[in-house]
């Protein structure tokens, strides 16, 4: 009897275990399903899984499924590892060969990427099409890559986070921010111990912040989440959001609205899909109305997002990849009608969508679109350009290249107000986690663009073949031009910068040069009226010239001090001869990292701007007061402390007495020139001494002179410097290196 109760007993227990192990799926379905729900990070753990055991023709498939999944959330280094056992098998699919050669590009590694994209073979016109996209963009990245345009650049480290960061515009109380890194951080005014995370990317979902001291060198960092009473209660992605003018309307990017993250319609582990969708809230008083769907643009069974409104705020560009486009995701735009609502969408055209991703429109000045694009020739990943013109009426397209584009995704392109200070967002090498947000500076942005061609919107670029990159003399183009105008060839002698098929050489300068500075057109300020030349002089007179300074704690230069670490995009100075919508890792394939790649001298010319020169100082003759204050100022000399770009107490006194003599001679332009001591690399020393050009050029900008008057060169180490022979040199010796003078162009 005792036998009989525990045979039962055995039966029992066991009964339940073999029915729960019938009922569990195998882990390939697992997989299956997650990436179907495009879950890739939790996809990939499990096709890695799979692939340590999978045989014979399943394999390649499962192989291709996890370097598949390790792209889509930006883990390029293992994708391309996947891609590359992929690639070595007897039954590699000829697919493989275009994908690995997206990783490689996207990492920069732009020799070996042209190399597996030839192997691509396909019998489908749109397949062709994105080959020689492809290898017409590593053709001029090779050559941008050369030509590479001086400027200061810098990543915000104080808004890196772990996740990915990005600005999406500007209001008047400061940057507008989307994260999915700040969630958890201090810098939040509202820290989250536990925020949802998106089984994408394994990751907390998106949302909108207002970074409000945005200008460098503050000594807090705090950023604000946006409208939480309107925003906070919203359960997956938020952003990007956009104010029209008077910043009291809101336009914000939301998956489908109560509604689960995959929009499904029926039960089961895999259907629907992410869907984007606009909405809008007005404000009525102190309050905002709740969220409501934007039904005038939204399009059912379509993603529609990523509002850029133009500076009238009549016209509003977005992204959608509804019916009716050129292909995937495209820039589309609707018109404000008399009654207040909006129109029927338009697609922008061909010239600015292709049958690849555009996205991330967004609009800095009037008649000028920016937006980041997969299709037309690229550096890699969403590359930055800018379109001149609106809705369907377009004249020229230009790629930003160097150092605005890069292997990765580079997107978000956003000006300030003064038109020569920006921020974009880039996944490229030295960030602190997948996106981050970065800014520059450049007196001569808009001249960079405003009198160059473009290149033709889409149609089936060529490739150069490799034998001709690498050994043709003829400069052979990536992207056909469509000139503004003839520019004359001009010799230069005194230019700082210059264009040049030759690796990048510091040639340094001693007499007043002319740096190249690249376009980019700030709204000049109104210049102080002239005074009598007695005044003139005697605001020089009581400035001290070369007295050793003291830190000083304000900071006013718009970067931080000290700079703590290399920027990551180098500044060079060359000589010679001549897709779901939040966040970008919903829209479209993860950003590689950028691998540095010696390459053959390129003869691929790309459509460059000619670097603008400093206007050659004319002869005419200045009285002897005039060069007396001329001498005067070109013997100031603006010192630092050791690794930081901030003005001292003195440095600024002096530059007040600057701005009122550069305000009485409105016909004088001026070079600043800057320097750093012999320690430091190289690299580092030229990203610090533009920091130090900045904050002089940043500091008279704010004193009333028109940006376009203002030139400036990086040099450097300082090649006078006797401490950087092996010298031993006290601090005071080394801070006679560390320094910034001025010269006088008229």
């Amino acid at each position: 009897m005792l036998r009989c109760y525990a045979i039962i007993l055995c039966t029992t227990m066991l009964f339940p275990v073999l029915l729960f192990g019938q009922e569990q799926k195998s882990v390939r379905v697992m997989a299956d399903e997650a990436f179907e729900r495009q879950e890739y990070a939790a996809a990939g753990a499990l096709y890695t899984k799979v692939a340590q055991k999978a045989k014979g023709k399943h394999a390649a498939e499962i192989l291709m499924k996890v370097a598949a999944c390790y792209s889509k959330i930006g883990q390029y280094d293992d994708a391309g590892n996947w891609y590359q056992r992929l690639q070595a098998r007897p039954d590699c699919p000829s697919s493989v060969h275009l994908l690995y050669g997206e990783v490689l590009k996207s990492t920069g590694k732009y020799v070996e990427a042209k190399e597996q994209i030839n192997k691509f073979k396909s019998g489908k016109a749109d397949s062709m099409r994105l080959k020689n996209i492809m290898l017409a963009g590593c053709d001029s990245a090779i050559a941008w890559k050369s030509e590479r345009i001086d400027m200061a650049m810098e990543n915000i480290k104080e808004l890196s986070s772990s996740g990915a960061d990005w600005v999406s515009g500007v209001t008047r109380q400061g940057l507008l921010l989307v994260s999915n890194g700040y969630r958890k951080m201090s810098m939040n005014s509202t820290p989250e111990r536990n925020p949802a995370i998106d089984a994408r990317t394994n990751q907390p979902y998106f949302k909108a912040y207002l970074f409000k001291q945005y200008a460098q060198g503050v000594a807090n960092t705090y950023v604000e989440e946006i409208l939480p009473e309107v925003l906070g209660k919203v359960p997956y992605h938020v952003g990007p959001i956009c104010f029209n003018p008077r910043e009291d309307t809101l336009y914000v990017t939301l998956n489908s609205w109560q509604k689960d993250i995959a929009n499904r319609r029926k039960r089961g582990p895999v259907n629907g899909e992410r869907i984007m969708m606009i909405f809008w809230s007005v404000k009525t008083g102190d309050e905002w109305r709740p969220l409501e769907p934007l039904k005038e643009i939204n399009n059912s069974g379509s993603s529609t997002g990523q509002v850029a409104l133009s500076r009238d705020g009549q016209t509003m560009y977005f992204a959608s990849n509804r019916n009716g486009g050129q292909g995937k995701m495209d820039i589309w735009y609707s018109e404000k009608s008399k009654n207040g609502r909006w129109g029927k969408p338009k697609n922008c055209g061909p010239f600015i969508n292709t049958p690849f991703d555009e996205a991330f429109p967004t609009y800095n000045e009037n008649g000028v679109l920016y937006f980041s694009s997969k299709g037309h020739p690229g550096m890699g990943g969403f590359d930055l350009f800018r379109a001149t013109g609106e809705k369907t009426d377009w004249t020229i397209l230009q790629n930003l290249r160097a150092p605005f584009n890069s292997g990765g995704d580079d997107l978000g392109f956003i000006m300030k107000a003064n038109m020569y200070e920006g921020y974009f967002a880039s996944n490229r090498p030295g960030g602190g986690g997948s996106d981050d947000v970065y800014r520059f500076m450049d007196t001569h942005f808009a001249e960079r663009f405003n009198g160059a061609g473009g290149i033709q919107p889409y149609t089936d670029p060529s490739p150069v073949p490799d034998k001709e990159i690498l050994a043709s003399k003829e400069p052979a183009k990536p992207a056909e031009i469509i000139p503004d105008r003839p520019i004359p060839e001009k010799p230069v002698k005194e230019s700082v910068i210059v264009a040049s098929n030759k690796p990048p050489v510091v040639i340094p300068v001693a007499a007043p040069v002319v740096p190249v500075a690249a376009p980019l057109v700030a709204a000049p300020v109104s210049e102080p009226v002239a005074k009598s030349k007695k005044k003139k002089a005697s605001v020089l007179t009581g400035a001290t010239t070369a007295a050793e300074p003291e830190a000083d704690p304000v900071v006013t230069s718009p970067y931080k001090s000290p700079v703590s670490a290399p920027i990551t995009a180098p500044v060079i100075v060359s000589t010679g001869t001549p897709p779901v919508l939040t966040g970008r890792h919903q829209t479209g394939k993860p950003e590689p990292l950028i691998d540095s790649v010696t390459v053959p001298a390129v003869a691929a010319k790309t459509p460059v701007a000619k670097p603008v020169a400093a206007p050659k100082a004319e002869s005419q003759p200045l009285s002897d007061m005039d060069n007396a204050i001329l001498d005067k100022m070109e013997h100031l000399k603006f010192y630092y402390d050791f690794n930081s770009a901030t003005l001292t107490t003195a440095s600024r006194e002096m530059l007040d007495r600057v701005a009122v003599v550069l305000g009485q001679y409105p016909d004088w332009k001026l070079m600043v020139r800057s320097y750093t001591d012999a320690r430091g690399s190289d690299a580092y020393n030229k990203d610090l001494s533009a920091l130090r050009c900045y904050a002089v050029i940043d500091y008279l900008i704010k004193k009333g002179i028109p940006s376009n008057k203002l030139y400036y060169q990086n040099i450097g180490k300082d090649p006078e410097d006797p401490c950087g022979k092996g010298v031993p040199c006290t601090e005071r010796q080394y801070q006679a290196s560390r320094r910034t003078m001025l010269s006088i162009i008229h």
